[in-house]
């Protein structure tokens, strides 16, 4: 009796550990997340540390030389572009020069691509001074922030025939029917 007793309580505490196990497993924990990127005046104070760094900025013109810059185009070359944590920030001690490698420069330099100056951008590099700024050197990430920084106020789009109304569209049809099935007259 005894041994049947031990059996029963010997079961039950192993389904409870299996259960325990499948609830509150790796797959039921919240994933990791990665850390947040540095604002421009986080980066520029990390500096001296050095080490690799993810860097969030806005594109605000060029360096052409030791501390000088360039904000409007023409830009002379591909090989950096300096970012802030302002669009209109111009001043030297705020701004983080990125050095643009071979394999991004098509995509990321400023001569070849200058609309890119306001631009929201994240960089993963080493932290330290290029052409006498504070830097990002040998970026291994560059990206256009996909965050929502600059968030589309006036979703849809105004029908044509002067009434003010709106078309939302959802993006899973091709086409419509015609605008005016999809017009919500309480959306003006």
């Amino acid at each position: 009796m005894k041994k049947a007793i031990w059996q029963h309580w010997t079961g039950a505490f192993l389904v409870f550990i299996m259960m325990a196990t499948a609830l509150l497993g790796p797959g039921s924990l919240s994933p990791v997340q990665a850390a947040a990127p540095l604002t421009v005046s986080q980066a520029i104070a990390a500096q001296s540390g050095g080490g690799t760094a993810t860097v969030e900025g806005y594109i605000v013109g060029h360096a052409t030389g030791s501390l000088t810059a360039k904000f409007t185009s023409p830009y002379a070359n591909d090989f950096n572009f300096l970012i802030a944590d302002s669009a209109t920030e111009k001043t030297n001690a705020k701004l983080l020069d990125v050095q643009i490698p071979a394999s991004y420069r098509s995509q990321y330099g400023l001569a070849t691509n200058p609309n890119l100056v306001g631009q929201k951008v994240i960089v993963t590099g080493t932290l330290g001074a290029y052409n006498s700024y504070a830097g990002v050197k040998n970026p291994t990430s560059i990206a256009l922030s996909s965050g929502t920084t600059n968030p589309d106020p006036d979703p849809g789009t105004t029908l044509p025939d002067g009434t003010g109304k709106k078309v939302l569209f959802d993006n899973s049809h091709a086409q419509t029917a015609g605008a005016a099935d999809w017009a919500l007259p309480w959306i003006s």
